[in-house]
């Protein structure tokens, strides 16, 4: 919190410290109590002071600066990695993918894909479209699911287990679909108005690959994170 505050107020106080600086109007009401009245005295004073702060500035922040910029860290996702690379090798510019919105916006980024959803949830259009979307981590059956990834021309959906395999504590991105869906989540907790489904969680199932999956779905990539399906007709 306290280096969120530091990016974000830091360029607002050196703004309003050049204003208070560069001032001429200021520094001319200043020096007149002292009965400076030179313009060429004011001007030299003005400039001077400024170059003077920016130098302290720089002599006392620079070291740190520095030792920020020698401390490289990389994070290396090998499971996502393999996932970009098996987009970008096996897949056309022009086909579109789905799944949940903080992975897309990665595949956006590395490979150009186009998205069905991502994380621009202000929109109310996109917000309405997730929700049908994030169908494949709730209990519908195969067809519901492939008809509505269809209705948006999805070609490829793609699945996480750390979402689907989650445990039930009410919060988690199934708990949520199941909810809005009107059913009891996984947890057990059945709020008033919630009904039990007697469908299998279709981000599950479908890894299965039973006939009522693979007449819609055909898996194409798979590692230990991320699953792949591509739609079929």
């Amino acid at each position: 919190m306290t280096l969120r505050m530091k990016y974000l107020w830091t360029p607002h106080m050196c703004i309003l410290a050049s204003f208070v600086l560069g001032d001429e109007g200021l520094w001319t009401n200043v020096l007149e109590r002292i009965k400076v009245r030179s313009s060429a005295v004011i001007q030299t004073l003005r400039h001077s002071t400024t170059a003077i702060t920016i130098g302290i500035l720089l002599f006392t922040s620079m070291s740190n600066v520095y030792n920020e910029l020698a401390d490289l860290k990389e994070f290396y996702d090998p499971d996502t990695v393999e996932l970009m690379q098996w987009i970008n090798g096996n897949t056309a510019p022009r086909e579109a993918f789905t799944g949940s919105m903080q992975l897309l916006a990665g595949v956006k980024l590395s490979t150009g894909r186009p998205l069905l959803n991502h994380p621009h949830y202000e929109d109310k259009v996109l917000r309405q479209r997730t929700k049908e979307l994030y169908q494949i981590y709730g209990r519908k059956s195969p067809k519901e699911v492939y008809n509505i990834l269809k209705k948006y021309d999805a070609t490829y959906v793609i699945l996480e287990d750390s979402i689907c395999l989650a445990p039930s504590n009410g919060c988690r991105t199934p708990d949520h679909i199941d909810i809005v869906n009107g059913q009891v989540p996984d947890n057990g907790i059945a709020q008033v108005g919630l009904v039990r489904s007697t469908n299998p969680r279709f981000c599950d199932d479908i890894r299965y690959n039973k006939s009522q999956y693979s007449k819609y779905f055909k898996p194409v990539f798979m590692n230990k994170t991320f699953r792949i399906y591509k739609l079929l007709h």
